[in-house]
């Protein structure tokens, strides 16, 4: 009974609580008298290796030639309120990625039908969400919950015509997160979010060339096929996300904030197993540093950002030549 009294005191709170945090994967809430929102996030990246802990090996062909991966995403992020504080949201990516030869490590343009040239492009995996309070009001520490199903919409690792091409993961999947943060109407504000993930099993045709990663000395990087080939049962893969973030708020009156924000980020997911057999590669680990730059307008949102090469003992991740441009902006009504 204490409890329930507890919870019907703390009610109107939690119906109140806004969880606005300043994170680029967290998703932005809606404003307190919005019910919809319409976002676009557009990110790009050049990949010329693996990273392996301290070493990083190139992405070589099977015969020495070493390729570059151009990779241009833009996703489009729609919000409404359902009921009370809670928050439907979908994320529909459109992603483009290009595997060619540099010239020097000089960026090159290639005709559309260049056979030396591999392109994937299209739908990703779209995802569905729900999120909600857990406690808190603005202004005070402030905690968050959020529930996602991801579809196998974009093409696969093996569905590709290179793992590395990819626009999905060619998997369902589950999410569930939580937040916690606040600070937003004081100079300092600080927010942590983690997530976890579980990709379920499926049935796959592999290729030996579908190469899983690279590997090498500096001199004799060789990319890494699949033990497996054929019609093999992809094992379920389990993983996490999570963010620590940073802002100094420079700026902010009743309706405008601008804020200088920076965040760790870090990912993990298990090992590759194909009909109960580990592929040997070891679990894939990032670490991330992003700085931003966030401006807010009322309804109105934009913000920049930078994300690093992975960092420390990162592993069996693909390494950003110069990072990673993300720009995202947002309309509420």
């Amino acid at each position: 009974m204490r409890r329930l009294a507890l919870f019907l005191a703390l009610l109107p709170a939690l119906l109140r609580a806004q969880d606005d945090w300043l994170s680029l994967p967290v998703p932005q809430p809606l404003s307190g008298t919005a019910r919809m929102e319409v976002g676009l996030s557009v990110h790009s990246a050049e990949y010329q290796g693996w990273i392996r802990g301290r070493d990083e090996a190139w992405f070589n062909t099977a015969v020495g030639v070493t390729r570059t991966l151009k990779s241009v995403g833009a996703d489009l992020i729609l919000r409404g309120k359902v009921a009370g504080p809670l928050v439907l949201e979908a994320k529909i990516p459109l992603v483009f990625n290009e595997f060619s030869t540099p010239d020097d490590g000089s960026p090159q343009i290639y005709s559309p039908l260049d056979p030396t040239v591999l392109r994937e492009q299209g739908l990703g995996d779209i995802q569905l969400g729900l999120r909600g309070p857990l406690f808190g009001r603005p202004g005070g520490l402030q905690g968050g919950w959020s529930l996602g199903l991801v579809a196998p919409t974009g093409l696969g690792p093996f569905d590709a015509k290179d793992p590395l091409l990819a626009t999905g993961d060619g998997r369902w999947q589950a999410l569930g997160a939580l937040v916690l943060g606040g600070g937003q109407d004081r100079a300092i504000e600080s927010w942590l979010w983690a997530q976890g993930r579980y990709q379920a099993g499926r049935m796959a045709w592999v290729s030996s060339q579908a190469y899983l990663a690279y590997d090498g000395d500096g001199y004799n990087e060789v990319p890494v096929a699949p033990k497996l080939s054929g019609t093999v049962w992809l094992d379920p893969r389990w993983g996490f996300d999570a963010s620590y973030g940073l802002a100094w708020n420079w700026y902010r009156d009743a309706e405008v904030r601008h804020s200088l924000a920076v965040e760790f980020l870090g990912h993990g997911l298990s090992a590759w197993s194909m009909d109960g057999q580990d592929q040997g590669l070891g679990s894939e680990f990032g670490l991330w540093v992003q700085p931003e730059l966030i401006m807010r307008f009322g309804q109105f949102n934009a913000c920049g950002g930078w994300r690093s090469s992975p960092i420390l003992s990162s592993y069996n991740v693909p390494g950003a030549y110069s990072g990673t441009l993300i720009v995202n902006a947002s309309y509420a009504f």
